[in-house]
């Protein structure tokens, strides 16, 4: 469903989408996420900044339409008891507000992470979705259920237990514009963790399951252990370990490279204590010794009193037709709590598992994803191509180079013909207009604070975005 936009053209909003724009020329340079304000206590008022008409855009919710709501990496989700539950977020190529419904004949467990809506409908259906700006569309999926589920969503993997029934995960993979699923059939309960896109899992006295989702090999890769009596299972930093009551210690990690689960394992004979993964490295204690297990990526082995390397594999994929310059990426990290994106043309990525970003122009762009634990760091690179479109081809002569960044007092633009500028703040208030017709005068901005700006730089129908500091 498309929700025409409110034109206002008051520039009202709230500075944290202008941090992910570091320069644009007729399409902004974005990543999916972090995008929509909610004010409101009662009646909601949702807004978002599009710098394309230079203007905020609204979308308003009555205080009877909704029960209760959840917002989240640019998405707001809100629930009609009894009724329905209705997402929404803002697509920067349509111009619009881009919704989806479901409905519902009772109250709804909920989880909304990393852009993915996750829910059960009590003795009806788990279903999920996630918005794809390529396809333009939300996408959804589900399946019926009969039996009381336990639901999670985490890093970009919905996973849940169906007592009785099944464990079942999905994740999206936008290069298949679809969700990809997985399941085993159980007959009893299941206990059921699911961290840094790994789904693990104990099935009644009777199994220890493990699943990740491979995005070179666009399927599901898992592995087990049978067992006879009680496990616990713990999952942390991309490294699945687990108890197996006074028989085994076992742990395991999936190499991307080898495509594959490796394992290991210690017997023991009585009770082990301190079972934790701290930055992919496996600890406990057995018989009053310490052990540490780490997995070397270099010699694709288990060690003793080895540290688990930091690793990561770096996916890029982009649309065999791609106007908009829509690119999405994907990672499998190992030992990492935190990573950095670099899209390689000075914007920013959304801090997701499965996000996507628009670049600004053509090209090639180095992308690196730079991760870190407690210790060390490291980084991946993968490269992407963006076509280069023939409008872009005649907008080079148009491209603007603003300098020295920072300043102090002025600023000067490289511009050969006049133009018109205004200067932004950080809460996306506009403060000035200025027309430059002698593009050899620098612009005096000595009355401003110390700070970040933004120079919405206008000629003819081409408009430039340029993040600027005030030292």
């Amino acid at each position: 469903m498309k929700i025409k936009m409110n034109t206002q053209f008051a520039v009202l909003f709230a500075g944290l989408f202008f941090l992910a724009i570091s320069g644009y020329s007729q399409s902004p340079n974005w990543g999916w996420g972090q995008h929509i304000t909610v004010t409101g206590s009662g009646n909601l008022t949702c807004s978002v900044y599009d710098p394309i008409y230079a203007n905020t855009q609204t979308y308003n919710i009555s205080a009877s339409s909704y029960d209760s709501y959840v917002y989240d990496e640019g998405v707001l989700v809100w629930v009609k008891n009894s009724g329905g539950i209705y997402y929404l977020i803002y697509d920067y190529n349509s111009h619009s507000f881009e919704t989806g419904y479901n409905l519902i004949a009772s109250t709804v467990q909920l989880i909304l992470n990393d852009g993915i809506i996750a829910w059960v409908e009590p003795t009806d259906a788990v279903r999920y979705t996630t918005y794809d700006p390529i396809l333009q569309t939300w996408k959804s999926n589900y399946t019926i259920v009969s039996d009381p589920v336990t639901l999670t969503n985490n890093n970009g993997v919905v996973a849940y237990v169906e007592d009785g029934g099944a464990v079942r995960y999905a994740t999206y993979d936008p290069s298949l514009q679809n969700w990809q699923t997985d399941y085993v059939i159980i007959s009893g309960s299941a206990n059921i963790a699911n961290e840094n896109g790994v789904v693990a899992y104990e099935i009644n006295n009777s199994s220890v399951r493990y699943a990740t989702y491979d995005h070179n090999l666009q399927q599901w890769r898992s592995d087990y252990t049978i067992i006879s009596s009680n496990a616990t299972v713990i999952t942390e930093n991309g490294v699945v370990a687990y108890v197996v009551d006074n028989s085994s210690v076992r742990w395991a990690v999936y190499n991307p490279t080898l495509q594959m689960w490796e394992t290991d394992y210690h017997i023991i004979s009585n009770p082990v204590t301190g079972l934790n993964i701290t930055d992919g490295t496996v600890y406990y204690t057995y018989q009053s010794t310490n052990y540490q297990k780490g997995y070397s990526f270099t010699t694709t082995n288990w060690q003793n009193n080895y540290s688990t390397d930091l690793h990561c594999d770096l996916k890029t994929y982009t649309p065999s037709s791609n106007p908009n310059k829509l690119a999405h990426f994907s990672y499998m990290t190992v030992g990492s709590n935190s990573h950095v994106y670099n899209s390689g043309d000075g914007g920013t990525i959304p801090d997701r598992r499965l996000p996507f970003k628009q670049y600004t122009n053509g090209g090639n762009y180095n992308i690196s994803l730079q991760i870190y634990n407690s210790s060390t760091n490291t980084t991946c690179n993968e490269n992407l191509s963006i076509p280069i479109t023939g409008l872009e081809e005649s907008n080079q002569s148009n491209k603007i180079l603003v300098y020295p960044n920072p300043f102090t007092d002025e600023i000067n633009l490289d511009v050969d013909f006049p133009v018109s500028v205004s200067i932004i703040n950080m809460q996306g208030q506009k403060l000035m207009d200025i027309s430059l017709l002698d593009i050899e005068t620098p612009l005096n901005l000595s009355m401003l604070n110390a700070g970040v700006y933004f120079l919405r730089i206008v000629q003819g129908d081409h408009i430039t975005m340029s993040r600027v500091v005030k030292q």
